[in-house]
């Protein structure tokens, strides 16, 4: 672990985290099913949120993360990413460079995860990174 990668990944999510307005962040499963009841609260809340300006920040993986990027839409989405050699992206909702940021440190990732949110919608699962 180089200090220059880990500063590198600071100055790139703080830059990214800078331009977004207001916003919340989902933290959940990636193993829920999108015909789960919890799939469907955090779909709606994330579209509440929208349409009063707050974007929505989530891991940008499957499941709950998923629910929160389709509820808020591409225009008031933020997924932050972790590169896991285990896991793959597949079932994200979110996949372009300008809406996902990708982080290899889980401690980076959740800095980026709290950063500028102003509120936290917590569902089962997704510990590990909201620990």
């Amino acid at each position: 672990m180089s200090i220059f990668k880990i500063l590198a990944e600071f100055v790139e999510g703080y830059d990214r985290m800078a331009k977004i307005g207001p916003c919340i962040s989902i933290f959940g499963s990636a193993r829920t099913p999108e015909d789960s009841e919890l799939y469907e609260a955090a779909r709606a809340v994330a579209e509440e949120l929208s349409t009063h300006d707050w974007m929505t920040v989530t891991g940008a993986g499957p499941g709950i993360m998923k629910a929160g990027m389709v509820g808020a839409g591409e225009s008031n989405a933020l997924g932050v990413t972790i590169q896991l050699p285990f896991e793959s992206s597949e079932g994200a909702a979110l996949v372009d460079d300008k809406h996902v940021s990708s982080m290899k440190y889980f401690f980076t990732r959740k800095l980026m995860l709290c950063k500028e949110s102003h509120a936290f919608v917590c569902m089962p699962g997704g510990f590990g990174t909201q620990d």
